[in-house]
């Protein structure tokens, strides 16, 4: 149970820490001229942090599930990647074939780059976490 906690809480800290790295210092500029007609100044934090829970809860379920037999590096990857895939695609595809985003290639580039490193990052790190043979109390 320590190792479903740590991997949850590991999952929600480096996500706001990446994500506003990302969204809010290096790209920032990038996303207000992107979506320039849709884009929320003040971000609504409960529903980012509802988000980032769920997504960590489940990310760890699916190890404690799967992560079982072969521990390695490449699993974790593809676990947390595979995971990435809902994430990635629907904020790359889906997100600018609803809202004002110009030019497209430009958010679905930045999406797609942001969403590999994220959940590549977050697979290696839960590879090393589930990966202990330490009992789960």
């Amino acid at each position: 149970m320590h190792k479903f906690i740590f991997a949850i809480l590991f999952y929600v800290v480096f996500t706001i820490a990446f994500g506003a790295f990302w969204n809010l210092f290096i790209f920032r500029d990038t996303y207000v001229e992107l979506a320039q007609y849709s884009y929320r100044v003040t971000p609504i934090l409960p529903l980012g942090m509802a988000a980032m829970f769920a997504e960590g809860v489940a990310l760890s379920v699916l190890f404690k599930l799967f992560y079982t037999t072969e521990h390695s590096l490449g699993l974790g990857l593809l676990l947390a990647l595979l995971v990435g895939v809902f994430s990635i695609s629907y904020a790359s595809l889906v997100v600018p074939a609803k809202f004002l985003i110009s030019p497209i290639w430009k958010y679905v580039s930045l999406e797609i780059v942001f969403g590999i490193i994220h959940y590549g990052s977050v697979g290696a790190v839960y590879a090393l976490i589930f990966r202990s043979k330490v009992t789960n109390k």
